[in-house]
């Protein structure tokens, strides 16, 4: 009972509304360390940890080109998605301007033993034909030779062989049908 009228105050009730101040206080303390906790960790998303496999994403690079696709893979270094024609797209990382479709996320740590990753070296030693845009706006056909740790060497069309570092690669595609223009 509560004699707020009289000037006087239930002890009781002084008890419960100290209380509820000293809740209140640590609730909004807890709430504040964990908003601090939860900025300092998206800090540390790149978009690699929120291109997670099977997400539909839309996507363009550097050169202007504009992909629509399904993420397979993704690694520091580069995305894989599933596009139209069942061709497949590696996407230099580096070469994005702009993704939708991503859900916000947060950093998933693992050890480097458990994580798998797809890096432009394992992508391209699977494939035998690519199609690669380069950062110069450089476009061919090519038909892999051979994949070094920070290269491809291919054949292009009119039978010369090219070397193309992944440094300046935005794109390739393999399977499928492709649509790229063929140049020496």
């Amino acid at each position: 009972m509560t004699y707020r009228d009289s000037g006087v105050y239930d002890p009781e009730w002084l008890l419960a509304e100290a209380a509820a101040a000293v809740q209140s206080d640590t609730e909004a303390d807890v709430l504040a360390e964990a908003a601090e906790l939860l900025e300092a960790e998206q800090s540390r998303v790149r978009i690699g940890d929120r291109c997670r496999p099977g997400t539909r994403v839309r996507l363009s690079t550097c050169q202007g080109t504009s992909i629509f696709g399904l993420v397979l893979a993704t690694g520091d270094e580069i995305l894989v998605l599933a596009a139209e024609d069942d061709v497949q797209v590696a996407v230099a990382i580096e070469s994005l301007v702009r993704i939708c479709g991503l859900e916000p996320a947060l950093r998933v740590e693992q050890t480097p033993k458990l994580r798998v990753q797809v890096t432009w070296s394992s992508w391209l030693r699977r494939c035998s034909e690519i199609d690669v845009t380069c950062r110069d706006g450089w476009q061919s056909s090519l038909q892999v030779a051979a994949v070094g740790a920070d290269h491809v060497d291919g054949w292009t069309p009119t039978g010369n062989l090219v070397t193309v570092a992944f440094s300046g690669l935005v794109q390739a595609a393999a399977g499928g049908t492709r649509r790229w223009t063929q140049q020496p």
